[in-house]
C-alpha cells in the first residue's frame, strides 16, 4: 500500500530480493539479499543451474553468495520465493561502468550520445577499455567528468550519496513520535528530497513544518520526518527503511510498553511538562534538576522508581557529556 507525502512516497516494508549488481563481470561473485531462509535458486536459458551459497545474516534480510566462475555468459535469473531478478554475465576483458545516486529521470550524455538515468538513480553500461566521456543533466543542471575504464573492473562513479539514518529515540512509545533523521548530498541541485520510506504495517510517516528541503550541489543537507507509532502495537524491534537514488539505509526501533528511565529524562519538556521523543536525547542542566524533583516518586512512562542510585546514574551521565 503506498501513501503520497507530499512529493515523497511511504511504503510498506517489501523489498524480498535485490541483486547487488545487475551486470557482472565473468570471475565476479554474485550476491544477491532475501527476507526467507530458504537459498535462492539460479537458472539459465531456462535450465536450473546448482549453486553452492555462503549464507549471512544482516539484520533481517540474509546475503547469498556464490561463485560462477566458468558458468554461460549472458542472461541469467535468480529467484526467491515469488520474486525474481535478471542479471547478465559478461566477458572479463570488458570494462563496467557503474552510476549511481543519481536523481531518477536524468539524461546520461556517455561519449555524446543520451541515454536515460534508471528510475532507481542507476545505470550499468557495457563499455570497451579506455577514456570515456561522461555528463549528466538534470532540470537546469549538468554534471560531466571524463572516466578512464580498465579491463576486467568495475567502476562506480557516484551522484549522491545517502549518509547517516537516525532516530530521535531507539526507544518509543506505542502511539508516540519520532523524528527520523537522514544526510545525503547530491553531484547535481534538486528542489527537494525524493526518497522512498519503507515503514513497518500500521506506521505513518509525515513531514515536519518546515516541509522538504532543497538540495544544494555538492553539499549536505539533513531532511527530517516525523514517524508515528501506532497506539496497539506490539512490542518489540522495528525496521525503517530509506532509499534514495539507489542507496539503501535501515535503522532499528524499540517499541515497548515502558522506557527506561533514562531515556524519559533525555527527552523530558521541562517547560511543557510532557514527553516528546520528537526531540534528541539529551541531558540538560534543566532535565537534571526535574530528575533530582523526582526522588522518591515514580518516573512518568517508566515503571521505576527515582532512587537515590538511579538519580546519581542519571547525574554522572549528565555530568561527563554523554547525553548532549
Amino acid at each position: 500500500m503506498k501513501a503520497w507525502i507530499g512529493v515523497a512516497v511511504v511504503v510498506s516494508m517489501g523489498w524480498a530480493l535485490e541483486v547487488a549488481h545487475p551486470v557482472l563481470l565473468d570471475g565476479e561473485p554474485l550476491v544477491v539479499w532475501t527476507q526467507t531462509e530458504d537459498p535462492p535458486t539460479l537458472s539459465f536459458c531456462g535450465r536450473p543451474w546448482p549453486a553452492a551459497w555462503r549464507k549471512t545474516q544482516e539484520g533481517e534480510r540474509i546475503r547469498w553468495e556464490t561463485s560462477l566462475r566458468g558458468a554461460p555468459l549472458g542472461v541469467w535469473i535468480v529467484q526467491s520465493g515469488p520474486d525474481s531478478a535478471a542479471f547478465l554475465r559478461v566477458d572479463a576483458n570488458k570494462s563496467v561502468l557503474e552510476l549511481v545516486g543519481g536523481p531518477p529521470r536524468a539524461v546520461v550524455w556517455l561519449d555524446g550520445r543520451a541515454y536515460p538515468l534508471g528510475e532507481t538513480g542507476a545505470s550499468f553500461f557495457l563499455l570497451e577499455p579506455g577514456r570515456h566521456t561522461l555528463a549528466v543533466e538534470h532540470l537546469c543542471d549538468r554534471w560531466e567528468n571524463d572516466v578512464h575504464l580498465l579491463a576486467g573492473q568495475r567502476t562506480r562513479v557516484e551522484l549522491g550519496h545517502l549518509g547517516d539514518l537516525r532516530t530521535s529515540s531507539d526507544q518509543v512509545l506505542p502511539g508516540h513520535r519520532i523524528t527520523l533523521s537522514l544526510e545525503l548530498r547530491s553531484a547535481l541541485s534538486l528542489p527537494f528530497v525524493e526518497l522512498q520510506l519503507g515503514l513497518p504495517p500500521g506506521w505513518q510517516a509525515m513531514i515536519p513544518e518546515d516541509g522538504l528541503s532543497p538540495v544544494p550541489r555538492d553539499r549536505w543537507i539533513q531532511q527530517d520526518f516525523l514517524v508515528e507509532v501506532p497506539p496497539g502495537v506490539e512490542e518489540g524491534r522495528y525496521t525503517i527503511e530509506v532509499r534514495w537514488h539507489g542507496w539503501v539505509r535501515r535503522v532499528t526501533v524499540a517499541v515497548v510498553k515502558s522506557l527506561s528511565p533514562l531515556v524519559v529524562v533525555g527527552h523530558w519538556d521541562v517547560g511543557r511538562g510532557e514527553l516528546d521523543l520528537r526531540q534528541p536525547f539529551a541531558l540538560t542542566y534543566e532535565r537534571a534538576l526535574w530528575a533530582a524533583s523526582l526522588l522518591g516518586k515514580p518516573i512518568p512512562y517508566s515503571m521505576a522508581i527515582m532512587t537515590p542510585e538511579l538519580l546519581q546514574a542519571i547525574l554522572e551521565h549528565w555530568a561527563s557529556g554523554e547525553g548532549g
